[in-house]
């Protein structure tokens, strides 16, 4: 066991250092590879440790495939359509799928813990309503004022952010409550790394300064400017 587990993140790190060197083909693989690998990761510890409750990993595990069509989805129109991509496409229909399956794993998770801890609550709310305060000019004023964004697109776009700020939320409560089980502070921690690259994302695409690693142009298809 020891040694699959060696095993994963040797890979994974290989992965890291040759993502910079290789063609855009080779970073579409590799991207694709890491977010099956999750799955994989999932399944394999199902499998390994057979937790008494398994329906918060299994929902975690349908949100990650939703996560993984997406971005299966997404490669395959940028190297079909390119920049002329429509946002939103069949992609974002995956990504947003994921977020409510998740945000029931996560329930499930805090519901196996036996008592509600509103205080958590309270603290987790309070973190994510100061996020939502600081990124509310850079991230959702964008698409409020935008005159000429397709109306679509502007719902679309502010979806993302505020999912993600509810993401935010739910993994804050898991924090809160101190759920200190290494799989949890697994999941927490990657939960925490995926808001966090999400939304700078999407604040660069409401800037309109988001740089494909395959073009030299910046990427608007969803910012108002």
């Amino acid at each position: 066991m020891r040694r699959i587990r060696w095993t994963y993140l040797a890979l994974a790190a290989l992965g890291l250092l040759l993502y910079p060197f290789v063609s855009v083909t080779g970073k579409d693989v590799i991207y694709l590879l890491s977010s099956a690998s999750v799955l994989i990761a999932i399944g394999w510890g199902l499998r390994s440790y057979r937790p008494a409750k398994r329906s918060p990993w299994l929902l975690l595990m349908a949100g990650f495939t939703c996560f993984l069509v997406g971005d299966a989805t997404s490669v395959v129109l940028d190297h079909t359509i390119g920049e002329a991509k429509p946002f939103p496409s069949l992609a974002d229909v995956a990504y947003l799928l994921f977020y409510p399956l998740v945000y029931v794993a996560i329930g499930r998770f805090l519901k196996s813990t036996g008592h509600p801890d509103r205080a958590a609550w309270v603290d987790a709310s309070i973190w994510t309503t100061g996020a939502a305060v600081v990124l509310w000019e850079p991230l959702f004023e964008p698409y409020i004022v935008a005159s000429g964004a397709h109306a679509l697109s502007s719902i679309a776009g502010m979806a993302y952010p505020l999912l993600d700020l509810g993401l935010l939320l739910m993994v804050l409560r898991m924090l809160a409550g101190r759920m200190l089980y290494p799989a949890h502070l697994l999941v927490t921690a990657g939960l925490v790394c995926l808001v966090t690259v999400d939304l700078v994302f999407n604040i660069r695409q409401a800037q309109g300064v988001y740089v494909q690693a395959n073009s030299p142009m910046s990427v608007g298809c969803c910012s108002p400017s």
